[in-house]
């Protein structure tokens, strides 16, 4: 069985990527080390088609590397340059980056370095998450804390969902009709996409105090929720509501 894995090794100056063939007895065969950052790195982030890999470093550039050659096709960004996330589009030539900066807001490059479309200005809040529906038509922000904006990339519609409590992930279903956030009042909602919902639908048991704590989608057709657990668990949210 053949396998790729991305390590992020938070307190070294280097990401390791490996293209691996798992044996029978559980070795894995090393293809690529990557170095170049000067910084940990912070983000990873690869595209759909599996053959290129976004990284960034801590308070510095963004690099685009070509999976197998294992070679840096490009450099986004100057030193301090400071991002929070990144997320690709379905076609895996463009992407988006957000910053922690709002002087540098949210960007919208292609492969070859050329900046396509910005949010950024006096108004714009800082950006802690963001993710590109799979069906590329929208981009969902997590914007200091309380708040989800969801932009149409091709109108420039935007509608704006406060939270009371600060939001720590996001995740978008595999249909893109569907968002979930984690909080840290230990509560996981459940957004639609389009905005017809004035309240969310609301999971509970799992536990979040000191860590940051994700959740996703799972099984077929996003039928289920997933998310960690303080307490060393896995909690599975199913079934959904029969009207989803």
């Amino acid at each position: 069985m053949k396998m790729r894995i991305n390590l992020k090794v938070g307190g070294c100056h280097l990401i390791l990527q490996f293209s691996c063939q798992v044996l029978e007895d559980g070795r894995l065969s090393f293809k690529h080390m990557l170095r170049s950052h000067l910084t940990p790195v912070s983000f990873v982030a690869w595209s759909p088609d599996d053959t290129k890999l976004l990284t960034c470093g801590n308070v510095e550039v963004l690099k685009l590397w070509d999976v197998e050659t294992g070679t840096c096709k490009h450099t986004f960004g100057d030193h301090g340059f400071v991002v929070s996330s990144c997320a690709w589009f379905p076609d895996s030539k463009r992407f988006v980056c957000g910053s922690s900066d709002p002087e540098k807001g949210i960007c919208m490059w292609d492969c070859d370095g050329n900046e396509i479309k910005a949010w950024r200005g006096t108004r714009m809040p800082k950006v802690l998450d963001l993710a590109v529906t799979p069906n590329g038509e929208n981009l969902i922000s997590v914007m200091s804390d309380l708040e989800i904006r969801i932009l149409n990339v091709r109108t420039n519609a935007e509608q704006v969902i406060p939270e009371e409590h600060p939001i720590t992930s996001l995740s978008v279903s595999a249909d893109s009709k569907f968002f979930i956030v984690n909080l840290n009042s230990q509560e996981i909602h459940l957004w639609d996409v389009a905005g017809k919902w004035k309240k969310p639908l609301k999971y509970i048991g799992h536990q979040q105090h000191k860590y940051v704590i994700r959740s996703c989608f799972g099984g077929l057709d996003s039928s289920f929720i997933a998310s960690g657990s303080e307490n060393s668990q896995v909690w599975p949210f199913s079934p959904w509501p029969s009207f989803l």
